[in-house]
């Protein structure tokens, strides 16, 4: 019972700290759409952004129908693109 509980409690820190950082995530993309929309930036540019950011929102929502462990990889590997984009816009 004892190790049921504590499966339990891990269980639903590890759903909310990945609910989090798809929040976190869903923030920054929110951010980064704000951002092009101020830059001086070839209108083809700012659509190719604008489809990757579209392709990371489509990533994350496929990701929460997997298991916690394909999430936390999936989550990571946002976050990366999310990092090389910020990279790119502040070019």
């Amino acid at each position: 019972m004892k190790n049921f509980i504590l499966g339990f409690i891990a269980g639903a820190l590890t759903g909310y700290i990945l609910y989090q950082n798809r929040e976190k995530i869903k923030d920054k993309l929110v951010e980064i759409e704000l951002k092009i929309e101020n830059l001086e930036l070839k209108e083809n540019v700012k659509q190719k952004i604008s489809t990757v950011i579209q392709s990371i929102r489509q990533t994350i929502k496929k990701a929460e129908e997997e298991t916690v462990e394909n999430q936390e990889e999936i989550l990571k590997a946002v976050e990366k693109q999310i990092k090389q984009l910020e990279e790119i816009i502040q070019r």
